[in-house]
């Protein structure tokens, strides 16, 4: 089945300037030399795409619910690299990315006060935990893990060999400090303490001279995840105790000291970032010496930047340009899963249409399914998203913890299905309703419209509209404005659980308190609870999993696709990196 003729694929260019920076979708892109003469063939905008494969390129391994789901006591392993470690970093190779670094501060968390919006995370710093390029989680800066059995304890034990960028070693003693200052007695200039719907910590101790303790009042579920942040936001890194009470934070911010595969060299602010290979690296040097990364918001200077040969890799390449890149000889297109997904929710809270007296529809769970079967998901994902998405069976894909798509069936596509639930739970056909987007990818606006154009073909009286992010957030901050559905990603976290604390729980406020929650099921809501109680990685993935098929019994999400990011990579290097982290540089290596 065609997307309905409705939707004119031509209508709009592909992307728009800010196109990959509305969601802030993480990315690791560098690139230099000087600005390009040459630019990019762009398509004709009245030209449709082409149907695409729905998988992202075979070398890239889709991300399985396993993540979490990892032993109690994790074996002693390194995350693997790519190929064999080389003796030494050699060579220079320039990256073009789509956002600077943000600020030089490199360990607060992102969204903390003063915190960084910083791509360069995973290469500056070092975490406890890694993930393999399946997804899977392991030990990283630590060799194991362990829970104590009523699941409020964790005992790490960490390596001996990680070394900070200034030469010195890390310690327990510099883990115990770091879990201080986030934890217990916040020293950073503007911290407080986290919180949030996770137990704090009560105390953080050293109990031997490689090990250390973390104790919770009650089981904390949200913590190895929060771990794995530290190649996202810098959130959990480990920073040198010595080097800071010695020179200070603000010292600190300026010139940084991590533990990751590469040192911070120098900065121009919206132009460029230089970063050399820290050659004492505990999981070894990094094969290339130098990255010079420049800065281009516009997917077309990156494109050209690369067909002119002054860079090696362009970020996040749009997906009109993926045939003219692929022409160039000995050069290719990886593909990775971003980890967001473009889905709708509706807005089933309240009882009543809000400002009206008319009864919500969206409350009846036949309503919510003859939508689920009025739409075409996988012409939607082969016509429209293209090599930008893959498609996704339930409410979320298989990136996260928790999805058990082996145990649902999906609602197929089943246009006169739909009617007839419709007609059984009264729908009021005559009503229009909206149904928003904003740029989550390059293709979601054309996704959703043609999602909206599917609603009609059943009879519905859908409105599309498209806007910028902030301009929905303020129309629910004014409320001048209920949706009856949104487009919104499940965003990077593994744990789908942040999310439904953010945007399905029944007390939901998702930006702060300009948002009531878009579900009203209380069950939904105590499946949620009861997998948040369970700390161990394995037990909370098999909670999860009951969240997961109620919630697509329920219908109150419909995942349209997953978003794939595609960057154009250069003859001279290789590159392949785990879902959702590129800024993995470390994982670049020298094609032989």
């Amino acid at each position: 089945m065609n997307v309905p003729n409705r939707v004119h694929l031509g209508r709009k260019p592909w992307v728009t300037a800010a196109a990959l920076a509305a969601l802030a979708l993480a990315v690791a892109v560098a690139c230099g030399g000087a600005a390009p003469t040459a630019t990019p063939t762009r398509a004709p905008a009245t030209t449709a795409p082409v149907a695409a494969p729905t998988a992202a390129p075979a070398a890239q391994p889709t991300a399985t619910p396993a993540a979490l789901a990892q032993a109690t006591a994790a074996p002693t392993r390194a995350a693997p690299t790519p190929t064999a470690r080389v003796a030494a970093s050699r060579g220079k190779i320039v990256y073009a990315k789509p956002v600077d670094m943000g600020r030089t501060n490199t360990v607060q968390p992102t969204g903390g006060a003063g915190g960084p919006d910083n791509p360069f995370i995973s290469s500056l710093n070092a975490g406890l935990t890694s993930i393999t390029l399946d997804g899977t989680l392991i030990p990283w800066a630590a060799k194991r893990w362990e829970f104590s059995r009523d699941q409020k304890t964790l005992t790490l034990t960490i390596r001996d060999d990680v070394v900070f960028h200034d030469g010195t070693k890390a310690t327990v003693d510099d883990w115990v400090f770091r879990f201080n200052d986030l934890y217990l007695n916040p020293i950073q200039p503007g911290a407080a303490k986290p919180t949030g719907r996770q137990p704090v910590a009560e105390k953080v101790e050293k109990v031997g001279p490689d090990s250390f303790r973390i104790v919770w009042p009650s089981p904390n579920s949200w913590f190895l995840e929060e771990i794995l942040k530290t190649e996202q936001s810098g959130g959990l890194s480990i920073y040198p105790k010595d080097y800071i009470q010695r020179v200070g934070f603000d010292e600190f911010y300026k010139n940084p000291v991590g533990a990751g595969p590469y040192k911070l060299a120098r900065r121009q602010a919206a132009t460029a970032v230089f970063m050399e290979a820290h050659e004492q690296f505990f999981n070894g040097p990094p094969a290339v010496k130098s990255i010079e990364v420049r800065i281009a918001p516009e997917d077309s200077t990156r494109v050209a930047m690369f067909l002119t040969g002054e860079a090696d890799i362009a970020e996040s390449t749009a997906p009109q340009y993926l045939p003219q890149v692929e022409r160039l000889e000995g050069t290719r297109i990886l593909g990775v899963r971003s980890g967001q997904e473009v889905v709708i929710h509706f807005l089933a809270m309240y009882e009543k249409v809000p400002d009206t007296d008319q009864p919500n529809p969206f409350r009846d769970v036949r309503v919510r399914r003859a939508f689920a079967h009025a739409v075409d998901k996988k012409a939607i994902v082969e016509r429209i998203a293209g090599r930008a998405g893959v498609a996704v069976k339930g409410p979320f894909s298989d990136f996260h913890i928790g999805a058990d798509e082996a145990n649902i069936t999906e609602y197929e596509y089943n246009p006169e299905k739909a009617k007839q639930l419709l007609r059984e739970a009264g729908y009021p056909f005559t009503t229009a309703f909206n149904v928003y987007s904003y740029q989550a990818s390059a293709p979601a606006p054309l996704a959703v419209e043609a999602f909206a154009n599917y609603l009609k073909e059943v009879g519905v009286n859908a409105v599309f509209t498209n806007l910028e992010v902030t301009a929905l957030i303020r129309r629910w901050a004014n409320r001048t404005s209920y949706p009856m559905t949104f487009i919104r990603s499940w965003n990077v976290h593994l744990d789908p659980l942040n999310h439904h604390f953010g945007y399905l729980d029944t007390r939901a406020n998702g930006f702060g308190s300009t948002l009531d929650g878009f579900a009203s099921d209380l069950k939904l809501d105590a499946l949620a609870a009861e997998a948040d109680r369970t700390a161990e990685p394995k037990a909370h993935a098999e909670a999860v999993k009951k969240y997961y098929r109620y919630l697509h019994e329920q219908a109150y999400v419909i995942d349209l696709y997953a978003i794939v990011d595609n960057h154009a990579i250069g003859k001279r290097v290789d590159w392949r990196y785990p879902p959702g982290l590129p800024s993995r540089f470390d994982l670049i290596t020298w094609r032989q």
